[in-house]
């Protein structure tokens, strides 16, 4: 599955079955075989963690990626965000 595929089938998961906004998440491509999704509502950053394991759990379900890490970030002005980091299975 290449990373476009990939990406498309995390933002329909994400839009659809998440009912996460457009504007509260980005799908960033780290190299040929990674990738990171972020999710940012600063309104509800306790959220953001729980839906990104959902995110994780649907692609180590779906055995379109490996989990590596997740991470929530924050700076002196507050809440950055969440992040998760995956590998793809290469088929």
């Amino acid at each position: 599955m290449t990373l476009n595929q990939i990406e498309n089938k995390i933002i329909d998961l994400l839009i659809r079955e998440l009912n996460i906004k457009c504007e509260d998440f980005d799908f960033t491509y780290i190299s040929e075989t990674n990738f990171s999704i972020s999710l940012c509502d600063e309104n509800y950053p306790s959220r953001d963690e729980k839906e990104m394991w959902k995110v994780i759990n649907y692609i180590q379900d779906s055995k379109i990626g490996i989990y590596e890490s997740c991470e929530v970030v924050n700076d002196e002005d507050g809440y950055i965000g969440c992040f998760g980091y995956f590998k793809t299975i290469n088929k």
